[in-house]
């Protein structure tokens, strides 16, 4: 067994799901608006943890380390705040319980897939050997940590090899083809396997060779079962007054979720062969590294590196001695970039899985390749720890914590900080700061969704303003107010996430201490988080825009509106004011016949008759001219009122 590097301690893998998905869909409108806010905040810390308890599966974990003597010492995020790690309105704004789930006996799985070998060797392996964690978050989000302990002494392979198993995908290519060469020999050969290979199938959502997810990590999947046993004791419902919203137990049909993950290495003790240590110093080992060792590392397997073997010794590694060592630095940079190489059996082209997690110190022979001096020159220049015996190396996927093996037992006191009468161990602080790696994650994640909301939302206001400018090139500017009341709504929504995500993504707003909030810029800027944060900002600023945009809009669809009536009464008073002419023709002939009588001279009443023919014949005209103006004006204020008895229609028809 390669075990010429070894570390105790403990591996933790951070993962955040979106609670949106456990919501009921009826009532996702509703739980954007609740992220982030006071009344979500009350429930977390109030009724959720009192309902779950209750249901025994799992216990609220004041801190990580130490989850079976809640009441001996003081929380995780207390000692955050105390080490000044949090500022005071992380604890009252973000502050939330973390559960462990201390019972897995009572998270049930369908009966039909447990006699399945995949499930068996894979899921269950993973499912006994990982402690669990959950911390259901006021930014509507889940943070899941699986941690596994190494008490004892484990070679650096190993633990990568246990890690590759927390990640290993199921193998549903060679599940369908087993089900194929079941169903091939007929006479129901194999029943009882066809079964259980569909109902496992089936748990994954690829019941159909065709279609389902191609890749489905173990981790995740084990990330949904626990959530959705917590939401289940939590009683299906987030209670928050005019806000409650009720939840769901997705079926298990659901497709898994596929993000990434961040890896903790808390390494409390490093050993490795004293030849190697001694090197590293600067001394003459006393005996040589065995050059007929398997490598472990090396050029093309050029440069072996040493097996423990009897009669020499292991000793302590500093991190001092890392850094002058390259057989150390390459063993570190393996473990960070996490990939492993696995020699296959002689004329074996390829290896395809058999329903098992691989082994890497096992059956097949496993090395770590071999990093260029760029690469770790990189990894090790993100190593922010502030005390010379201290190694803290924050990279974007992972973070390799070892701290101080002389103050491990100490007591940390430190200055312009609040006083307290409780006792801060240093190892707390290491735990402080393992919680402010799963915030960084939870902000990541945040500005994820953040980004890609606002991006969607850009993309609906972009075809709504098509469709109004379609209707202005016809004349007919037509306005969905309640597609845009609603779409408006969410911009605004969007802009107090944004605000809240900024604020988040910004250390020095919730931490104190310039060695912490220096380890988590960097972590954020690997993670690119500002960079995500910048593209929600432009979108929020875009989806303002055109915001004023369909308001210019909105008043010029109002405007065309008025005067549209304004054309129609004009054409009805038009209308009515020559209808007038009907009543002032009997006038006219009346004071015809009164200048007849002699009241004016002869050669006046000679033109009187043909007056009398051309204005009797024009009031006929002008009346139905008149006639005319006002039908049309009755028949296109009719249409008019038809149209928007349409638009009405069909937008609640919408709805």
């Amino acid at each position: 067994m390669l075990n010429a590097i070894s570390a105790c301690g403990h591996v933790t893998a951070v993962l955040v799901l979106n609670m949106r998905r456990f919501v009921e869909p009826a009532y996702h409108k509703r739980f954007e608006r609740l992220r982030g806010s006071e009344a979500f905040l009350h429930a977390l810390r109030t009724s959720w943890p009192a309902r779950i308890e209750s249901r025994g599966a799992f216990s609220v974990a004041q801190h990580q380390f130490e989850h079976k003597s809640v009441d001996t010492r003081m929380s995780t995020d207390e000692v955050a705040f105390l080490s000044g790690v949090f500022r005071l309105n992380a604890l009252e704004d973000y502050s939330v319980p973390l559960y462990y789930l201390h019972d897995k006996e009572r998270v049930e799985f369908p009966v039909e897939v447990r006699d399945n070998l995949q499930f068996t060797n894979v899921f269950m392996e993973v499912w006994s050997n990982w402690e669990v964690y959950v911390r259901p978050t006021v930014t509507g989000l889940f943070v899941i940590s699986l941690r596994r302990r190494y008490t004892r002494t484990t070679p650096l392979l190993k633990i990568a090899a246990d890690v590759v198993s927390l990640q290993t995908a199921f193998d549903i290519p060679g599940a369908n083809q087993r089900l194929e060469e079941l169903a091939s020999l007929g006479n129901g050969a194999g029943q009882k396997k066809q079964e259980s290979i569909r109902a496992f199938l089936n748990w994954l959502d690829a019941g159909e060779p065709s279609g389902g997810p191609r890749y489905a990590p173990v981790q995740w999947k084990l990330a949904m079962e626990v959530c959705r046993q917590l939401v289940a004791d939590a009683g299906l419902t987030i209670d928050a007054g005019e806000l409650s919203v009720p939840l769901q137990s997705p079926d298990r049909t659901i497709s898994t979720p596929l993000h990434d993950s961040f890896l903790i290495y808390h390494i409390e003790e490093l050993l490795a062969l004293e030849p190697i240590v001694l090197k590293a110093r600067g001394l003459d080992p006393a005996s040589e590294p065995d050059e007929q060792a398997e490598p472990s590392v090396g050029r093309n397997g050029a440069r072996p590196l040493a097996v423990a073997r009897k009669g020499v010794p292991k000793i302590h590694v500093t991190p001092n001695d890392i850094l002058r060592s390259e057989e150390l630095r390459q063993q570190v940079a393996g473990l960070l970039e996490g990939a492993v190489l696995r020699k296959l059996p002689n004329g074996a082209a390829t290896l395809r899985l058999q329903g098992r997690p691989a082994k890497a110190t096992g059956q097949l022979k496993s090395y770590f390749p071999e990093h260029r001096e760029p690469y770790l020159d990189g990894i090790f220049a993100c190593n922010v720890a502030t005390w010379e015996d201290e190694m803290c190396i924050v990279t974007g996927r992972a973070a390799f914590v070892m701290p101080s093996r002389h103050a491990s037992r100490d007591e940390l006191q430190l200055s312009n900080f609040s006083a307290s009468t409780g006792r801060v161990m240093y190892l707390w602080y290491w735990e402080a700061l393992e919680r402010m790696f799963e915030l960084v994650i939870e902000v990541r994640v945040l500005a994820h969704l953040i980004e890609r909301g606002s991006s969607d939302l850009l993309r609906g206001f972009e075809q709504e303003l098509t469709r109004l400018r379609k209707g202005m090139s016809q004349r007919d500017i037509r306005v969905n107010y309640a597609v845009l009341a609603e779409k408006v709504e969410r911009v605004a929504n969007m802009s107090r996430l944004l605000g809240l995500g900024q604020s988040l993504s910004t250390p020095s707003v919730w931490g104190r201490a310039e060695f912490a909030v220096a380890k988590a810029r960097l972590l954020l800027e690997h993670q690119d988080v500002p960079l995500l944060m910048q593209h929600a900002e432009r979108n929020v600023a875009n989806l303002n825009e055109l915001i004023n945009h369909i308001d210019e809009l909105y008043l010029a669809d109002l405007s065309e509106n008025n005067n549209r009536l304004s054309f129609y009464l004009s054409i009805l008073l038009a209308g009515l004011s020559l209808s007038v002419i009907v009543f002032t023709v009997i006038s006219f002939w009346a004071d015809a016949e009164d200048l007849k009588g002699g009241s004016v001279p002869p050669a006046i009443i000679e033109l009187i008759p043909p007056i009398v023919t051309s204005g009797s014949i024009l009031s006929l005209v002008l009346s139905l001219v008149a006639l005319t103006i006002i039908a049309w004006g009755v028949a296109s204020f009719s249409r008019s009122l038809l149209r928007r008895a349409e638009r009405r229609a069909r937008r609640g028809g919408g709805r």
